[in-house]
């Protein structure tokens, strides 16, 4: 996983093992992407601060499902380091990760996440964003990715963007989170390569003490 871009790039093995579909394989695709089949455990919060504030020489594990594309499960014992490498002459952090299959209890589900999926609109996306360069981290459980927006960059769908002229609307938001909830309507890259106007709520979330991460919950208004 490359944590200065929020990619990663599994190995074949793990491409078998996760049941990759054929354009997600040997290459960089968003960690979006990757978090969009799998299930985590109750140390995600230390994972997630190891992604949005990475630092050379941290490690981490934990535990984690697996959903293949023919419906099955498997669990999967995880370990990563993080290290800086030289990447087109700029020094970028990367977790070295290995996972595991593995034959244990189903991970335990908080409380919280429960509730949180309970009372999620069935027409609203929810999302976990890094506050530091405002590029998705993962999809919260339970929702399922809108299909006409741009996010798991993979070949055949246009990169991630926010339309240029909302982005001091996006900024805006960030910058108000130190307060309270922001709200917004933006344009975001559709899969077409049009924009899909959404609306969007963020609000707050303390990973610890000094690294932060925003909710961000969103409907579709209007395809442009």
């Amino acid at each position: 996983m490359d944590f200065t871009t929020k990619t990663a790039l599994g190995s074949p093995e793990w491409a078998e093992m996760a049941d990759l579909p054929p354009e997600e394989r040997g290459q960089a695709v968003s960690l979006a992407t990757v978090f969009a089949q799998a299930t985590t455990d109750h140390r995600e919060l230390v994972a997630l601060r190891r992604i949005v504030a990475a630092r050379a020489g941290e490690t981490n594990q934990g535990f984690w499902t697996i959903k293949r594309r023919d419906g099955t499960q498997w669990q999967s014992h995880w370990s990563h380091g993080t290290v800086e490498e030289q990447v087109d002459g700029e020094t970028h952090r990367i977790g070295l990760g290995l996972s595991q299959k593995v034959q244990e209890p189903e991970p335990v589900v908080l409380l919280e996440r429960r509730i949180l999926e309970a009372s999620t609109d069935p027409d609203e996306y929810q999302a976990i964003v890094a506050l530091d360069d405002l590029t998705l981290i993962r999809w919260v459980h339970g929702t399922t990715p809108p299909n006409m927006i741009a996010w798991r960059r993979i070949p055949h769908e246009p990169e991630p963007a926010v339309h240029p002229d909302d982005r001091p609307v996006m900024l805006a938001m960030a910058r108000g989170l130190t307060k309270s909830s922001t709200h917004g309507s933006l344009r975001v890259r559709g899969v077409d390569g049009e924009w899909v106007r959404i609306d969007a709520r963020a609000d707050p979330v303390a990973i610890d003490d000094t690294v932060g991460a925003a909710l961000v919950r969103f409907t579709i208004a209007d395809q442009i």
